[in-house]
C-alpha cells in the first residue's frame, strides 16, 4: 500500500488528466467539439480548452478553427503508425543509401518528419562538400527539402493542412513559401512520386527526393540524393527518382511497415 501511495505521489496530475482526454479523442474516433471533450471527461470547459491547447502545441492534437472542432493530431498519428524504430530504419536503409551515393558519385540522404520539419538520421556521401548544410540530427523546414515535400505530399489532409497553415521560415530566396505554388508542387509530387528541391536550401544545391511509405499509405520517412543543381537535368532526375521509389518499396516491405 505504501509503495502504491508512494508512486503515486510522482504522478503529475494535470498531465495524466490531458492524456485521459487524448485518450477520449482517440477512442471516439472523430472531430469532437470543446464542448463534448469536457462533458465526456467531466471537465471544466476552460480546463478541457487549457489541455488541449497545449495538445495541439505538441502536436497531438489538430484544432480545425474554421469549424472549431478537435481531433487526434499528427505526432500522435505518426507515434501509431511507425512500426520500426528509428535505429532499426537507419540500419536498414544506409546500405541502399551508400549504394546510391557510389552510383551517382552524390550524397544519399535518409530523413524523418518532426513536427513540421524533418531531422536526418542519416546522409552518406563519398564527395560530401565542405560547407554543406545537412547534418545527422539537424532540422530543415519540410517545405525547402525533396524529402520533406515528398512526405508533405503523402500525409493525410489534416496533418498537411496544419502544416501548411504554420509560418514558413525560408531557407534561402528560392524556397516555396507562397500557397498555390507550395500546393502545386505537392499535388506534382503525388502524381509522379518524387519531389525535387532547386536551391531551397543552400544556394546552387538540388535534391530529388520520394517518401517511405508504409502498407496504409502514410510517409514514415523520407529518402533523397543531393546534387550541385547544375546536374539537375531531365535524364538525372528520372534516374534519381526512380532508384529512389526502388529504395523505398524495398524499405516498405523489408521492414513490413
Amino acid at each position: 500500500m505504501l509503495d502504491r501511495l508512494g508512486s503515486r505521489a510522482y504522478i503529475v496530475g494535470p498531465l495524466l488528466k490531458a492524456l485521459h482526454l487524448l485518450e477520449a479523442m482517440a477512442d471516439l474516433g472523430h472531430p469532437v467539439t470543446l464542448t463534448q471533450i469536457a462533458r465526456r471527461q467531466t471537465l471544466p470547459k476552460t480546463t478541457a480548452y487549457r489541455y488541449l491547447q497545449t495538445l495541439s502545441a505538441a502536436g497531438f492534437v489538430f484544432h480545425d478553427p474554421k469549424n472549431d472542432l478537435y481531433e487526434v493530431g499528427p505526432n500522435l498519428l505518426m507515434l501509431a503508425r511507425s512500426n520500426v524504430g528509428f535505429h532499426d530504419l537507419t540500419k536498414l536503409v544506409v546500405p541502399h543509401l551508400e549504394r546510391l551515393a557510389d552510383h551517382f558519385h552524390e550524397t544519399a540522404n535518409l530523413g524523418i518528419r518532426s513536427g513540421y520539419n524533418v531531422v536526418y538520421l542519416a546522409i552518406v556521401g563519398k564527395r560530401r562538400r565542405p560547407g554543406m548544410e545537412a547534418v545527422v540530427g539537424e532540422r530543415h523546414p519540410m517545405i525547402s527539402t525533396a524529402l520533406g515535400k515528398a512526405i508533405l505530399a503523402f500525409l493525410p489532409d489534416a496533418e498537411r493542412e496544419m502544416i501548411l497553415a504554420s509560418p514558413r521560415a525560408a531557407k534561402t530566396d528560392r524556397t516555396m513559401t507562397y500557397d498555390s505554388g507550395l500546393r502545386r508542387q505537392l499535388r506534382e509530387v503525388r502524381k509522379s512520386g518524387y519531389a525535387l528541391e532547386l536551391g531551397e536550401t543552400e544556394i546552387e544545391m538540388g535534391c530529388v527526393g520520394t517518401a517511405i511509405l508504409n502498407r496504409s499509405g502514410y510517409p514514415v520517412g523520407g529518402l533523397s540524393l543531393t546534387f550541385p543543381e547544375r546536374r539537375i537535368e531531365t535524364p538525372i532526375v528520372m534516374e534519381a527518382a526512380n532508384e529512389l521509389r526502388a529504395v523505398a518499396t524495398t524499405i516498405s516491405q523489408t521492414a513490413a511497415l
